[in-house]
């Protein structure tokens, strides 16, 4: 899986892992929420968030998306990117 096959399980290209990460800080930012709420509520280490929220995290599953766009109370399409985000 490559670039094309943006939707698939890990192997996102660089630029949609920072979009991704983008729009989940901004999500956690407007709930008010702290990392230290995030890893307490999700099980999710405070590493991976916040590698996951720089766009740095390089093996992001889909399992993992959807533990925290749950958490957040929002659907996961709401943090994936349009193609025209990551061009």
């Amino acid at each position: 899986m490559g670039k094309a096959n943006i939707y698939g399980v890990g192997n996102f290209s660089n630029e949609f892992l920072w979009e991704i990460g983008k729009q989940l800080r901004k999500i956690r930012i407007t709930q008010e929420l702290t990392l230290d709420t995030v890893v307490a509520m999700t099980g999710c280490s405070e590493a991976v968030i916040s590698k996951i929220e720089n766009g740095k995290y390089k093996s992001l599953k889909v399992t993992l998306l959807r533990i925290l766009t749950e958490f957040y109370g929002i659907d996961i399409t709401q943090v994936l990117p349009s193609k025209t985000d990551i061009i």
